[in-house]
This record gives C-alpha cells, sequence and structure tokens, in this order.
C-alpha cells in the first residue's frame, strides 16, 4: 500500500532557464506540454514543479508516471486509471508547489498571504466562519488563508469541487465536515509567507511535511532516469 507523502518545494530554481529546459524531461509529456502553454515565467516554473513532484512522490510508491495514464472526474478531481487506489492532489502558490499522495481520498491546498483579499472570498464563507473571523483584528487576511485553505482541501478530498457551496460547509478549527457519512480532519503546517492545509478521512494520521529542495528534487529524477536508461 502507497505511504502517506506530503511533498513540499520552492520553485525558484527552476527560474534558471538551463534547469529549467532540463527538468522539461523530467516529467510525462502531457505535464510537460502543460507547463508550456503558460506564457509567464512563474506559472510555468510552478507547473512544472509540482509535476516533478508527483513524478518523485509516484516512483517512492514504485510507479512510473511515464506508463500510467490520468484522467478527471465530472468535478475535475485528478485520477490516475491504473491505479485508482493511489490518489494525489497538488496546489501551488507564491513561490511554493506541494504534492500530497495516498491512499486514500486527500486535498491539500496552499495559499500565499497577499493573495487573500476579504471581498473575495466572503461570499464563500459559512455564517459561523464569518462570525468567528470577526475576532482576529489586523491579523484577519492570515486567519483567512488559514481557513480558507482547510476549505480548499476539504472540496479537493471529497473530490465534488465546487458542485458543493462553500458557504454551506464550515471548516473551523476543531470541526470535522461530513461528506457522504464520512468525516474530514485537518493539519495546518506553518510556512513563512504562506497558509497550507491537508484534509483527509477522519481516523487517518497526518503525513510529516517534506521541505524538498527543487535541485535534490531534480537531481534525484535525473539518477533514475539515468539507470533506467
Amino acid at each position: 500500500m502507497a505511504a502517506f507523502r506530503l511533498l513540499l518545494a520552492c520553485v525558484e530554481p527552476l527560474y534558471d532557464t538551463a534547469v529549467f529546459e532540463h527538468s522539461l524531461y523530467l516529467v510525462p509529456p502531457f505535464r510537460r506540454a502543460e507547463a508550456l502553454r503558460y506564457r509567464h515565467v512563474r506559472d510555468r516554473c510552478l507547473s512544472l514543479a509540482d509535476a516533478l513532484l508527483l513524478t518523485l512522490a509516484a516512483r517512492h510508491d514504485g510507479l512510473a508516471v511515464d506508463a500510467l495514464h490520468f484522467t478527471k472526474s465530472v468535478y475535475g478531481k485528478p485520477l490516475c486509471v491504473e491505479r485508482p487506489d493511489w490518489h494525489f492532489n497538488l496546489s501551488r502558490s507564491g513561490s511554493l508547489a506541494v504534492c500530497f499522495s495516498g491512499p486514500c481520498a486527500l486535498g491539500v491546498d496552499v495559499q500565499v498571504l497577499k493573495d487573500m483579499p476579504h471581498c473575495s472570498f466572503d461570499a464563500w464563507l459559512h455564517a459561523s466562519e464569518k462570525a468567528w473571523l470577526t475576532q482576529w483584528g489586523h491579523v484577519y487576511p492570515e486567519i483567512l488563508a488559514r481557513l480558507w485553505t482547510r476549505k480548499e482541501a476539504f472540496l479537493k478530498a471529497v473530490g465534488a469541487g465546487f458542485s458543493i457551496d462553500p458557504a454551506a460547509v464550515s471548516v473551523l478549527p476543531g470541526q470535522a465536515p461530513l461528506w457522504q457519512g464520512q468525516s474530514y480532519h485537518f493539519e495546518e503546517y506553518s510556512l513563512s509567507g504562506h497558509a497550507l492545509a491537508v484534509c483527509l478521512p477522519r481516523g487517518r494520521a497526518f503525513p510529516p511535511l517534506q521541505h524538498m529542495d527543487m535541485r535534490d528534487v531534480v537531481s534525484s529524477l535525473s539518477a533514475r532516469a539515468g539507470s533506467a536508461a
């Protein structure tokens, strides 16, 4: 059975053109094409970064990403055709990319704090969340980011995305929202300038956060690619 893995890396080493070009050939062709569709360098690097982390996570679990096929559910949740028992979720924001993988439904979200304007999220908050947020004063933007990453992680974990009205779900600390008879819980991880949360079915233990150096990720995948050649 696959282990839970939570891998996070800063994308900045990929801003080096030579590193970026080399790394493109360490991920499956469809992810290579996806990264190159972005016009801006930062977006290209973020897309490639989470593809690299996904490739590394898969190989840790004995899977060759090049031999796998991916699809999406009717709600847009990514799925592995050959291994429906291997779950994964990706997120990226600011300078960070994260990959969460494991043997059951799961979700992850990372948000850079400066990208959390109140007006963009008010309509998506549960009434109890709005009331709870009023107590936080000058740290409101950070608390809002933490709350929103929990909500995004939950929506991703249950696989229904925004077919669920976010305002109908409360993910306040200490609560375990239900979906189709299953309750879920959350873990938050401390990061500088970002909020990061993961969601798992209640009863499942959270993995430690593995901070990866993107240069090491590229080196590891390069070595594996060389040994397989």
